[in-house]
This record gives structure tokens, sequence and C-alpha cells, in this order.
């Protein structure tokens, strides 16, 4: 193989761990930030529902 085939493949290797690297760290922020998000749904949730009744 010429030494182009092989910066070809290590650029995509690279790649690839850099997309593994971000999606671990996008999908561990949202775990940690689930347990303060979902009460503020159910806030916004009851909220909802009590405007409602009043109407």
């Amino acid at each position: 193989m010429t030494t182009t085939t092989w910066i070809w493949i290590w650029i995509c290797i690279v790649i690839l761990i850099l997309e593994l690297i971000f999606i671990y760290i996008v999908v561990h922020k949202s775990y940690r930030y689930k347990h303060t998000i979902d009460p503020i749904d159910d806030h916004i949730e009851k909220m909802n529902r009590e405007k409602i009744d009043i109407e």
C-alpha cells in the first residue's frame, strides 16, 4: 500500500475514535442531567394541570 492510503486509514481511525468520545460525552451528560431535568418537567406538567383546573 502507498503512504497516502495509510494516511487515509489513520485519519479514518482517528475520526472514529473522536466520534466515540463525543458520543460518550453526550450520553454521559444527558444521564447526569436527567435527575435535574425530570423534576422540572414534572413541575411544569403539574402547573399545566393546575392551570387547566382553574379555567
